[in-house]
């Protein structure tokens, strides 16, 4: 099976971080499996950075994106203590997960911004307060959205959390 799609002509290859006009794409026929192929190693390039978006949340993205639902707005952060190996190191986000693998706490999103210009990454914040979660280590965080999924996913080396320090914690979406 093939398709027609928009990709960057060849001598882009390789330089996904870079603003490209769109008179700088060429049309041309592209294999499906070469596609989900691209898509596979890009998940996967999330999945080795600690963080992804979950299945649920590419779900409902496609669904939206179709008109067959409308799109919840995240509205929740959560931090766990269950990101972590034994041997402290961050586990690989599969996509899969439902939940944290240990959530602590969950609080409604203290704010949200849109820190580049092109707006196709949104940065959600959260903060625990003096007085929550005191002596853990948080290695886990995910937003949630008004319907209760999970749409986003991350983990990283624990953080101590001290009784009289607040901490503040930032995450982004990035499309």
């Amino acid at each position: 099976m093939r398709s027609i799609f928009r990709i960057p002509s060849d001598e882009m290859a390789g330089d996904a971080g870079r603003r490209v006009p769109i008179h700088n794409y060429t049309r041309r026929k592209v294999n499906v499996e070469h596609l989900i192929h691209y898509y596979t190693r890009r998940m996967k390039f999330m999945a080795e950075t600690k963080g992804i978006i979950t299945v649920a949340g590419r779900k409902k993205l496609c669904k939206s994106h179709a008109g067959d639902i409308s799109l919840p707005p995240i509205t929740q952060m959560a931090w766990g203590d269950g990101g972590v190996l034994e041997d402290g190191t961050p586990k690989t986000a599969s996509g899969d997960e439902s939940s944290l693998f240990n959530e602590l706490l969950r609080k409604d999103i203290e704010g949200h911004s849109y820190p580049v210009e092109e707006e196709t990454t949104c940065r959600y914040n959260g903060c625990l307060e003096k007085d929550e979660l005191t002596g853990k280590e948080i290695s886990e965080m995910g937003l949630y959205d008004a319907e209760g999924d999970l749409i986003a996913y991350r983990t990283f080396r624990r953080k101590g959390k001290d009784e009289d320090i607040p901490l503040s914690f930032d995450m982004d979406e990035i499309f």
